[in-house]
């Protein structure tokens, strides 16, 4: 019996040595499978973002703008850009390249708040160092009391500065999949993202039947004013900050896009009130960068008391598109030095 237990103790000293040498391989070769794996995503970039990559070749497979953009944004071929959400969806930038002579990108991302825009004006601001013209579609949201609030498909950390926080957003299963669908992509050519980003909503209202009639009378309910009592709009202050940043020679337009007429809070009401301010600092901002200026269409018109420029409060028609470009364009050649020294631009505009 002592020789039987004696026997057993190296054999257990063997077996705990084996297990050590097992997950020591496990451990090594799940690291050098994560270390192919990252490396195959940089030199993929399967959102070409430019910051690695060794293919040597543009485009993206079709995906949402919330990650298109970020390849979108550094294209050379243009030299302006749309910032916003589906509030300034409709503006189409070919229709703007003919008036102007411009060549624009629509930036907008549905269902994105203003930190989403702002992360992607910033990004916009690093890959294209002397940009033309830039548009901003502030909307109600840049009123709010806080700007915390983002889209859920909006990818931070693609966007992000700082190279370590992509590296960390990077590093997923469901960007090697992407990684996989651009290498696909690019090898058809077949099935890319519009590279001027338009994308036109009017198919996701329904021209006629119940539904169409529902929306129009839906627009007749008055639709109700988020409140902000603070005074405060931290999302404005971060756009002033940011607009530090545009060259002094690129023109900015803020833009306040239009509203049905139930959408817009009367001046004497709490709602008002938050409006007035809220367009007030818009106005400093403005001032603050020499190209800058405010083109204020959220209020009282005939074009916002007319239900067939809208769909619903605040998604417009595309006549109405037409004509917003129009008052960009003018608002674009009051930035021009010549018209800028003949005097200050009018205070607001109408489409």
């Amino acid at each position: 019996m002592a020789d039987s237990g004696a026997s057993a103790i190296p054999a257990a000293h063997a077996s705990s040595g084996d297990w050590r040498r097992v997950t020591g391989w496990l451990l090594g070769t799940a690291a050098m499978l994560y270390l192919l794996g990252l490396g195959f995503l940089l030199a993929v970039d399967p959102y070409d973002t430019g910051r690695t990559g060794l293919l040597g070749k543009r485009g993206l497979p079709e995906q949402l703008p919330h990650s298109a953009n970020a390849s979108r944004a550094r294209d050379p071929h243009f030299d302006s850009a749309i910032f916003g959400n589906s509030h300034v969806q409709l503006l189409k930038p070919e229709r703007l390249d003919a008036l102007t002579g411009l060549r624009f990108v629509n930036l907008m991302m549905p269902g994105s708040y203003p930190s989403d825009q702002l992360d992607t004006l910033r990004w916009y601001l690093t890959v294209q160092k002397h940009p033309r013209a830039v548009v901003i579609g502030a909307d109600e949201f840049w009123c709010f009391e806080t700007d915390t609030e983002r889209s859920s498909v909006f990818p931070v950390w693609l966007y992000a500065p700082d190279f370590a926080r992509y590296l960390g957003g990077l590093a997923s299963y469901h960007n090697l999949r992407w990684s996989l669908k651009r290498l696909a992509y690019l090898r058809s050519g077949r099935g890319g993202i519009r590279p001027d980003g338009y994308w036109d909503y009017t198919g996701m209202f329904a021209p006629s039947g119940p539904r169409a009639d529902a929306l129009r009378r839906s627009l007749e309910e008055p639709s109700p004013y988020r409140a902000n009592a603070s005074g405060r709009f931290p999302a404005l202050d971060r756009l002033a900050h940011l607009v530090r940043r545009v060259p002094a020679e690129t023109a900015i337009i803020l833009l306040r896009p239009p509203a049905y007429h139930t959408a817009i809070p009367a001046p004497d009401t709490p709602a008002g009130r938050i409006v007035a301010s809220c367009r007030e600092r818009m106005r400093e901002i403005a001032a603050s960068h020499p190209r800058a200026r405010l083109l204020d269409l959220f209020g009282p018109s005939p074009e916002s008391n007319d239900p067939d420029n809208f769909y619903d409060w605040f998604h417009f028609r595309d006549g109405l598109a037409v004509a917003i470009e129009r008052q960009i364009v003018a608002a674009l050649r009051e930035t021009e030095p010549s018209a800028a020294a003949s005097g200050p631009p009018p205070g607001g505009a109408r489409p």
